[in-house]
């Protein structure tokens, strides 16, 4: 098996692959900021950005940033936990390919403390504050996406290289 012996770091290999995998996560960066700051923050607190600026609602900014943060940190941390499960292995997670029991249980509990933080009694001293409930379907259809177009990149870069790193 590929992780049978240890293998040394080729920085070329790793140099390649962040290149043609690294454009896959900006893509869905510049996405997630979009859908956020264009749809999700504006239909929440009732107006644009620039029009709550315009108006110098303080208190209307500060709701639609800590809910843009709010909603950054949790795809950001379910997108980037969830892709790790994807590059650790050339296939695509199966039961018959996962990783070990306790990165798992470990992956839901974190996912699920992301999750909860929001709306979280700390939540205010984390700069957070809870998303709404249309947040989660855009949530899972960004990071859907995320995972398809990373086993994508994947299978091109293993079918140009004849290997994952």
């Amino acid at each position: 098996a590929w992780t049978a012996r240890p293998r040394a770091w080729d920085a070329a290999s790793i140099k390649g692959f962040m290149l043609e995998l690294g454009p896959v996560s900006s893509l869905f960066d510049i996405v997630t900021f979009a859908a956020l700051f264009f749809v999700v923050c504006p239909a929440a607190v009732g107006a644009s950005w620039s029009e709550l600026a315009t108006a110098g609602d303080v208190a209307g900014m500060a709701t639609f940033a800590a809910l843009f943060q709010s909603g950054w940190f949790v795809e950001s941390m379910w997108s980037q936990t969830l892709v790790v499960h994807m590059l650790r292995s050339p296939h695509l997670p199966s039961p018959r390919d996962h990783a070990a029991p306790a990165l798992c249980v470990l992956t839901v509990l974190g996912l699920a403390l992301v999750t909860w933080l929001p709306a979280s009694p700390i939540a205010d001293a984390l700069g957070l504050m809870p998303l709404p409930t249309s947040f989660f379907g855009l949530l899972i259809g960004i990071v859907t996406a995320y995972i398809a177009l990373t086993q994508l990149a994947k299978r091109r870069y293993i079918a140009r290289h004849g290997e994952l790193l």
